[in-house]
């Protein structure tokens, strides 16, 4: 940064750091300086979106997520990450399940259904939307993948439990 202080991809790699790190205070900070330096910096939106969304900052991180979609369409994880606000809210008033559902689909396209994050959040979009078969199905089969069984297995198998039982997970 000392050596470049315009490249706002610079701010978004130091925000990912931050991010991995637990500091998310200091991963909006870059991602905010890296936005400023380019408004129509997507991955700087979307890494914003998340680090608003693990700060319990919802509709900052619903914002971002959209502006993130909104200059790259392609973008899997603002489409997961909006996703995964829509059906998991514990507040009626962000939930849209029919919308969840479009957006967890359309990150699992543009990942080629290879992504067990995505499935999962698939999985609670189905549930959202008291399709609760579906959301097993999704949710064994991102289980399916040993990774994420490994990182995420105790937490997705409670949701799965919440389906198996017909009820939707609420963050």
């Amino acid at each position: 940064i000392r050596l470049d202080p315009y490249d706002p991809g610079t701010f978004g790699s130091r925000g990912v750091a931050h991010g991995r790190l637990g500091q998310h205070q200091g991963a909006v900070a870059d991602f905010s300086e890296a936005i400023r330096l380019d408004p129509r910096h997507a991955a700087a939106f979307s890494g914003r979106g998340i680090a608003h969304a693990l700060l319990g900052q919802h509709e900052r991180a619903a914002d971002d997520f959209g502006q993130a979609i909104r200059f790259d369409p392609d973008n899997a994880e603002a489409h997961n990450g909006l996703a995964w606000l829509l059906a998991t809210a514990r507040e009626p008033q962000p939930r849209d399940a029919a919308l969840a559902l479009e957006l967890a689909r359309k990150a699992c396209e543009l990942t080629q259904w290879q992504n067990a994050g995505y499935l999962d959040t698939l999985a609670a979009a189905h549930a959202a939307a008291g399709q609760f078969d579906e959301a097993v199905r999704w949710q064994q089969a991102a289980l399916a993948f040993a990774d994420f069984e490994k990182r995420s297995g105790e937490a997705a198998r409670r949701r799965l439990a919440l389906y198996q039982e017909g009820r939707p997970y609420r963050r």
